[in-house]
């Protein structure tokens, strides 16, 4: 697969995003090996820089107008616990 080919994502393999028990949505799961890209739209490139012990070092190439943030520095949204979203489930 080339950097600029369009992939038609009915054929791609999709597993449950199972780390956010609120969404009922599923997740694109790619494997790529160092200095391999994923494109993001138009502007947005994620390059796989290194893999070492477990961890994955990636660059992202953006526009400055992009905001590009780790999840654990975005604000938590407030939302109904997971205790509260069974309760009101029947």
């Amino acid at each position: 697969m080339t950097l600029n080919s369009s992939v038609n994502r009915q054929n791609l393999c999709y597993k449950p995003f199972s780390e956010t028990p609120f969404k009922e949505e599923t997740m694109l799961v790619l494997s790529r090996t160092v200095g391999e890209r994923i494109t993001i739209g138009d502007d947005v490139q994620i390059i796989i820089t290194r893999v070492a012990g477990g961890r994955v070092s990636i660059g992202i190439d953006a526009p400055i107008s992009v905001a590009v943030r780790r999840n654990e520095l975005v604000p938590r949204q407030p939302g109904p616990s997971l205790a509260q979203s069974n309760a009101t489930s029947d």
